[in-house]
């Protein structure tokens, strides 16, 4: 009886996350409408929303997007490559698991290091498949963050070459993660082989 009672207080727990679900996405999806409307605004949203789960990779990805596309601050229309790569610095900076974000380089290079589960032993274990999808979306924003930050790096450093260094280093984490082949969109194959050919410029030939 006490199991069936346990079992019973699983689902409702599983329902009542499902709802924190729905509902988080749904202040995720209006975070989204102000992305190219309000600056104050949209950053003063998406802390509360930082605070209230600071793990959530959908949230990251929108900073990202906002980082990249959002409108720019009053007289920095003549610096927008520095001012975006910066702010892109703060996505990936609070990505990271040891400031309180939901990515660990680390772990995710454990993981994928080993062979990964097949899909029948997957779809066999519930567990092993959340984990199994939950790894692969924290590398996917890493590679997306990752990428972005080394093309934007790229650019300020062809203009300034006191950023050549910061440059490398963006290149080398870059390298780390991303390859042509391991890229499924075609405009991030050519962003990574622009950037690439950029740095063998810049910083192989300097």
């Amino acid at each position: 009886t006490t199991k069936n009672g346990d079992d019973e207080k699983s689902e409702t727990k599983k329902k009542e996350d499902s709802l924190e679900d729905v509902v988080f996405k749904a202040k995720l999806g209006h975070l989204a409408s102000l992305r190219t409307k309000n600056a104050t605004v949209y950053k003063e949203i998406a802390t509360t929303l930082m605070d209230e789960r600071p793990e959530s990779v959908p949230l990251l990805t929108e900073m990202l997007t906002f980082a990249l596309e959002g409108p720019l601050p009053d007289g920095e229309a003549d610096n927008e490559d520095q001012v975006r790569l910066a702010e892109v610095e703060k996505v990936y900076n609070q990505s990271l698991k040891e400031n309180g974000g939901p990515i660990d380089p680390l772990a995710l290079a454990q993981y994928f290091g080993l062979n990964e589960p097949d899909k029948e032993e997957l779809d066999a274990d519930d567990e092993a498949k959340e984990l199994n999808k939950d790894m692969k979306e924290k590398r996917d924003a890493l590679k997306k963050i990752l990428l972005e930050r080394a093309s934007l790096c790229g650019i300020v450093a062809d203009n300034d070459s006191a950023e050549v260094s910061q440059f490398e280093k963006a290149v080398k984490e870059l390298k780390q993660w991303n390859s042509v082949e391991s890229l499924k969109d075609d405009d991030e194959k050519i962003k990574l082989t622009i950037t690439l050919a950029r740095y063998a410029r810049i910083c192989q030939e300097k």
